[in-house]
């Protein structure tokens, strides 16, 4: 019989506690019952695999090479019996001896296995018993001194270690002290139990021969059952006395003055606090602690500790931080040395480039520290009135970038505080850190630049309206060591700022008086004032206006001399007057055709002044005002500005760059034809090659004014292509040397102003002219006053736009179904510009073009002209003619009136031409109306009521059928409901009483109303009676028939 003689509970404990190495006891069973009668010896192999990770190894040298089959192909463990193998004989044990000792320190390098082979006295067994080789290391961990005494001077303390994470096996633990991490001189301090994992020891009398300072380590050995481990763990002495040291100690030097610390010094707790109470820190020379100092001293749990700002080094290099118990300092500490941070900028530079008295302003350049930038969080800038910073200073700006080397310095900054009782006298520049900024600063003495320019004078040789020509002269600045340029600017009265405002507007101006006054300009979005005297006459006007209307600023653009004029570059001549003349602050309106810069005035709020000061010739203050809540359009036009003062310095908005002037001669010739707009004075800075000054040196000039204002020129007619009204205008406020007014159309054509003179000069005091046979091809209507020498160059303009307003799209549905009766809305889309529109009249004519207006009676008999119908207000776009509306003049077929008429109607006139609509008389009757009478008893109706629909159903909704005495339908009685249109016939329902009607109606009905004339057909009652009716009773008994 087959028989499996293979060992059993094969196992092998690992009790040699070091790694790599085995001992202990391999034991198995013999096999079971007769198996075993056979067997003779166990051989026990120590084996590897051949096959590595599923790659074929082979066997190394010495080593003998198995295959292991099975017929089931049985596994053990995770390894299958048809394996490769690589083993050698470790021993043979007789039958009957099961346990075979394997010696402590056993190394089995790379071999993984244990084979147990039954032997009979033929042949060795093939598939062994197998068991993995399982190294079971033990060795404590952390093995570190707990004492009192800090440095290890005496044997008074505890060992204490860290138990292993196995256990098998191990039974004790063994403590020696010796003179090297293997054992050298060792001398045993005592053997602990499992679960102990600590050992006191007090001296080492009576244990060894060497005192306590001639060791180095202590030593911890596992023990188990089978051996005492052969490789402890250990620690050294210096490793154990290190372990109540701090670590990683920093610091960095946060105050950035030579010779001076401030931050914070940190360091890492210890590994092993014990009975570490504090930390001890000084400053000292050397490593070795020469001439230390106490710098402080922290608890533990505290691993920082703060040096203070500006801590004298002195002749310090290091930190020493000592570990300290409650009873003794740690010798040997942890150093750290000093870096001491000096972060001072150098090259400091500055040049005062404002060139304004007690003022400064321009560039500050520096070069930042070479060493300790990683310190530096930034610099600091101050005026202050000694170098060393210690009296009063104020920081110039925000805090400065690290990486900067330079900073601008705004203009006209001032050299004193607010309470101007100080005066800076030097720049100061510190460095900070993120603790603290420097103590000394790097200081620059200030030099203030002032250059102001001297005996400014003008004197006006352009005699025309709002013109300046001749020589600007003044005397050159004491100091021109920066002065690069002059910057010359008009200046007068607060500019108009640009807005649009869109919103209608009734207001009345009325002229007042007053000594002085205060004016102001206000807009919906903006409100700028001046201190102003104005004088000026006005006329009283009341207007009502809607339109979009655009402030503009005088002054836009400028001319080859440098000098800004409005609209357009001045060149001198005529036409470029023309552009010139807009030079008032008045507001510019939507030009008309090529009235690039006509001038129209607007103003909204509750404006006190509208323009610039004027001083009449008598003294007196003429003051315009009005109670405003919106805009007018308007033309305004200041007639002289000569006693007020802009302020000083005048604001940006203020003021206007005539020309730039290089450094050299100290004149500037003002162009003749250079317009004064509202400005009043001629202002001269000095520039640096950054500011301009803020203080200019100013001369006043002054200008003569002769134009007319007010222009009010609006075209009342409505046709295209007439112009119809009056042209008014208010004379000028100084009219001494006017002797005329000359009118011209003008446009802006490619090469300048054209311009046609309409109607003749109008004399001075006549302050009106007619407005038609103008061409309105041209658009513009400019005025120039006329003195006995000269026209004016200047004109005033006023846009004439040729008003159209027609209504359009005449639409009119006839709701009333009978011929020459007319019912529904007349409507039409109003003009694209109904703003002159009052009212639209209607009219009914016999023609589109129209004609006179005539009486109804005479219209209906002959026609040949209009006869009105209705007036239908601004905004209302339609008229209604109720239903049965009489056409006028109808025969059976035809009458007079075929068109209505609609005109736009302004407030000067009506207008010419009409709108015309020719309508359509809608007639919808029905036809061959029939009845059929099928109720057969006298007096009775019933039967049917047919007709055919008219020719023209379009608007019908239904039909109507009554009963009648008379075709008109004077009496009449409805029969059923109404027939919905698309049915054409009704039944008469039986025994409908006939009296008193004898016809039968039929109506057609629109949205509008029902038909007024019908269509008729006379009724025939039917009778079926018959006669001669005899009966004989030829029953003989009485009651029987």
């Amino acid at each position: 019989a087959d028989t499996d003689s293979s060992v059993s509970n094969l196992t092998l404990p690992d009790c040699d506690l070091d790694g790599a190495e085995l001992g202990g006891y391999l034991s198995w069973s013999a096999p079971d019952g007769g198996a075993n009668s056979f067997v003779a010896h166990y051989v026990v192999y120590m084996a590897a695999n051949e096959i590595d990770n599923g790659t074929y190894v082979g066997c190394p040298p010495g080593f003998g090479s198995v295959m292991s089959t099975d017929s089931d192909n049985r596994s053990i463990g995770d390894l299958d019996f048809a394996k490769p193998w690589c083993r050698s004989l470790y021993r043979i044990n007789e039958f009957g001896d099961a346990v075979l000792t394997v010696p402590s320190d056993t190394t089995f390098v790379n071999l993984t296995h244990y084979l147990v082979y039954t032997k009979s006295t033929l042949v060795e067994q093939t598939t062994p018993t197998i068991v993995e080789i399982d190294d079971r290391r033990a060795t404590v961990s952390y093995v570190h001194w707990v004492s009192e005494d800090l440095n290890l001077n005496s044997a008074g303390g505890t060992v204490v270690w860290y138990p292993p994470a196995n256990s098998f096996c191990l039974q004790s633990y063994v403590v020696y002290i010796a003179r090297s991490e293997v054992g050298l001189d060792r001398v045993e301090l005592g053997e602990v139990s499992l679960g102990t994992n600590s050992l006191e020891v007090t001296s080492l009398e009576g244990n060894g021969t060497l005192p306590f300072a001639q060791y180095s380590h202590f030593l911890v050995y596992t023990k188990s059952t089978f051996v005492e481990q052969t490789t402890p763990a250990f620690i050294s002495f210096a490793d154990a006395a290190s372990k109540f040291q701090v670590s990683s100690p920093s610091f960095t030097d946060d105050d950035l003055d030579e010779h001076e610390l401030g931050g914070t010094l940190f360091w890492n707790a210890p590994e092993l606090r014990g009975l570490v109470t504090k930390y001890n820190i000084y400053l000292a020379e050397d490593t070795a602690g020469t001439s230390r100092s106490l710098l402080g001293e922290q608890t533990v749990g505290t691993d920082n500790l703060t040096v203070p700002l500006n801590t004298q080094l002195q002749t310090f290099k290091y930190f020493l931080i000592h570990s300290a118990s409650d009873t003794v300092e740690q010798s040997t500490p942890i150093t750290l040395p000093v870096v001491d941070a000096n972060a001072s900028i150098s090259g400091l530079e500055f040049v005062d480039k404002d060139l304004d008295a007690d003022e400064v302003g321009g560039t500050v350049y520096w070069v930042t520290p070479d060493a300790s930038m990683d310190r530096v969080s930034g610099f600091k800038m101050y005026f202050g009135d000694s170098a060393e910073g210690i009296g009063v200073r104020s920081q110039m700006g925000d805090d400065i970038d690290p990486q900067d080397q330079n900073l601008s310095m705004l203009e006209d900054t001032p050299l004193s505080d607010a309470n101007e009782t100080v005066n800076y006298t030097h720049l100061l520049v510190y460095t900070f850190s993120i603790l603290a900024e420097q103590t000394t600063p790097v200081a620059l003495t200030l030099s203030d630049a002032s250059s102001t320019v001297l005996n400014l004078a003008f004197n006006d040789l352009d005699l025309d309206y709002q013109d300046l020509g001749g020589n600007l002269s003044w005397s050159l600045p004491d100091d021109l060591s920066q002065v690069t340029h002059y910057n010359l600017y008009f200046a007068g009265v607060a500019a108009i700022t640009s807005t649009t405002i869109t919103t209608t507007t009734t207001a009345t101006f009325t002229s007042t008086s007053a000594t002085s006054t205060t004016t102001s300009s206000t807009s919906t979005t903006s409100t700028t004032a001046t201190n102003t005297t104005t004088s000026m006459t006005t006329s009283t006007v009341t207007a009502t206006s809607t339109s979009t209307v655009t402030t503009t600023r005088a002054n836009d653009t400028s001319d080859e001399s440098g000098v800004f004029v409005n609209g357009s570059d001045n060149d001198s001549s005529e036409n470029a007057a023309y552009n010139d003349s807009l030079n008032t602050t008045t507001t510019t309106a939507g030009p008309g055709p090529g009235s690039a810069g006509v001038v129209a005035g607007a103003f909204s709020g509750n404006a006190s002044v509208l323009n610039d000061s004027v001083d009449d010739e008598g003294g007196e203050i003429a003051n315009l005002t009005a109670n405003l809540t919106t805009t007018i359009v308007s033309t305004t036009v200041i007639t002289r500005i000569d006693s007020s003062e802009p302020a000083f310095p005048p604001s940006e908005a203020n003021r206007i760059l005539v020309s730039t002037i290089a450094v050299g001669p100290s004149r500037y010739a003002v162009p003749a034809d250079t317009p004064t707009s509202t400005f009043t004075h001629f202002l001269v800075y000095t520039a640096s090659s950054m500011f301009e000054q803020s203080t200019p040196t100013m001369v006043r000039f002054y200008d003569e004014i002769a134009s007319v204002s007010n222009i009010d020129c609006f075209d009342r007619d409505l046709d295209a292509g007439d112009v119809g009204g009056v042209v008014s205008w208010d004379p000028p406020l100084s009219a001494g040397s006017v002797i005329a007014y000359r009118l011209f159309a003008g446009y802006e054509g490619d090469s300048g102003l054209v311009r046609q003179q309409f109607g003749s000069d109008v004399p001075v005091g006549t302050n009106v002219a007619d407005l038609f046979d103008f061409p309105v091809d041209y658009g513009d209507l400019l005025i120039y006053t006329v003195s006995s020498l000269v026209e004016q160059t200047t004109p005033v303009g006023k846009p004439v736009t040729d008003a159209e307003a027609s209504a359009t799209n005449l639409t009119f549905v006839d709701y009333d179904l009978d011929f020459g009766d007319l019912g529904g809305d007349l409507e039409w889309v109003k003009p694209p510009d109904d703003s002159l529109v009052e009212s639209y009249m209607v009219y009914l004519a016999d023609n589109a073009a129209g004609g006179p207006d005539l009486l109804e009676l005479n219209f209906s008999e002959s026609g040949g002209g209009r006869v009105e119908q209705g007036v239908a207000n601004q905004g209302v776009h339609s008229l209604n003619f109720p239903v049965d509306f009489d056409r006028l003049g109808c025969t059976e077929d035809a009458c007079v009136g075929t068109h209505f008429l609609v005109y736009t109607k302004s407030a000067f006139i009506e207008q010419t031409t009409p709108a015309a609509l020719k309508f359509y008389d809608r007639s919808s009757l029905v036809q061959n109306l029939s009845y059929v009478g099928l109720d057969l008893d006298l007096g009775e109706l019933g039967g049917i009521c047919a007709w055919e629909p008219p020719e023209d159903t379009d608007l019908i909704l239904g039909y109507n059928v009554y009963l009648s005495g008379e075709t008109a339908g004077a009496t009449r009685s409805q029969v059923g409901s109404e027939v919905a249109f698309g049915t054409n016939k009704l039944d008469v329902p039986a025994e409908t009483p006939q009296a008193p009607h004898e016809y039968l109606l039929v109506y057609s009905r629109s949205s509008l109303a029902e038909q007024t004339t019908p269509a008729a057909v006379a009724f025939v009652d039917a009778d079926s009676l018959v006669s001669n009716v005899t009966f004989t009773d030829e029953d003989l008994d009485l009651g029987e028939l």
